[in-house]
């Protein structure tokens, strides 16, 4: 994953555990929250998804709230062999989830380098609420765009974030390599 100016790598085992864990950078110059533009963007290859039955988030985060606020985007497993999903994501303060509800399916993801990018917009959307939107690129190529849009109600429960990174979700089950 690239956050901007000089190129930098992550990558390893990311395991679901009974908590969440993370690898972020914490000095982001301060807490935003949905009264911010906030946006991100990178590259990413799926290199080894071996019993990939997991969730991967990777954006703008809180390391210092429970719940942990969101705001980003998900890759999750396959789905009835319908190729990976990626969506954009949303976590408000009280653990709320809202994810775009058409994802975009990958099937042929594995050592196939992507592009994303996701940009919210605290006045955008059908009621001014606010509004995430998600781009994926194979190449040039616009896999596609997804996004949420905030209700009033939804907005006002709030989130912040502190860090920017890559986490995932808490659960029982397999562990990813990306």
């Amino acid at each position: 994953f690239r956050s901007g100016g000089p190129g930098g790598e992550i990558g390893g085992h990311f395991a679901r555990t009974s908590q969440i864990n993370y690898f972020a950078d914490i000095d982001i110059g301060g807490s935003l929250s949905l009264d911010h533009v906030i946006s991100g963007e990178g590259e990413f290859i799926v290199t080894n998804p071996t019993n990939f039955n997991n969730g991967i988030q990777v954006g703008h985060f809180s390391v210092s709230d429970v719940p942990r606020s969101f705001i980003g985007w998900q890759i999750a497993e396959p789905s009835g062999g319908s190729g990976y999903r990626f969506m954009a994501q949303l976590i408000l303060a009280d653990g709320t989830v809202l994810r775009s509800n058409t994802p975009l399916r990958v099937i042929n993801a594995l050592n196939t380098p992507f592009t994303w990018s996701y940009r919210f917009d605290p006045v955008a959307g059908t009621s001014g609420s606010g509004q995430l939107t998600f781009t994926l690129l194979s190449g040039t190529t616009v896999v596609g765009t997804t996004s949420v849009e905030l209700t009033t109600a939804q907005r006002a429960i709030g989130a912040s974030f502190d860090a920017f990174g890559v986490s995932t979700p808490p659960s029982d089950r397999k562990s990813t390599r990306l």
